[in-house]
């Protein structure tokens, strides 16, 4: 894929959630690999915004329709606390 293929390309964890677009990454000089993905959040231009930085290891898959990333959170299941 080509920087023209992947700005811009939505970004989703593995659990569905949308996370916002791709609007920039950094790229190794030396070995020509990708290292990061510059993310923007938000809904509306410039309002409730942040960036998220995405390394390569997060990603699960990238296709010229969307980035899947690792969900950023472990869920607790079968939590039980004993009364004492």
């Amino acid at each position: 894929m080509n920087l023209k293929e992947i700005i811009n390309l939505p970004v989703y964890t593995q659990s569905k959630r949308y996370l916002g677009r791709i609007i920039d990454l950094e790229m190794n000089c030396e070995t020509g690999k990708i290292e990061q993905y510059f993310v923007k959040t938000g809904l509306l231009s410039n309002l409730f915004q942040q960036s998220l930085i995405i390394n390569t290891s997060q990603v699960i898959y990238l296709s010229k329709k969307e980035m899947v990333v690792k969900d950023n959170f472990k869920e607790v299941k079968d939590f039980v606390s004993s009364p004492a």
